[in-house]
């Protein structure tokens, strides 16, 4: 799945509008919409701020880290 998919199918099963996702990032409803229609990919700016309102890593959304249900913490002492 793409980033953008993943980002969505958060914002589905998490309740999150679209109007919200974008107010919970600071971006207007129509940079959502643009990246939703594939016009810009400038999410990747938010991917922290993302990854954070929906508790996954970064990781996570990249594709990188598909069995994270959580988030990734430190393991380092």
């Amino acid at each position: 799945m793409t980033t953008w998919g993943l980002i969505e199918q958060l914002a589905r099963e998490n309740h999150i509008s679209q109007k919200e996702l974008a107010a919970r990032i600071g971006v207007g409803q129509q940079t959502v919409s643009d990246w939703k229609h594939g016009r810009s990919t400038s999410y990747f700016k938010y991917l922290t701020q993302i990854a954070v309102l929906f508790g996954v890593s970064v990781d996570y959304l990249s594709g990188m880290d598909a069995d994270n249900d959580e988030p990734v913490t430190s393991t380092v002492d």
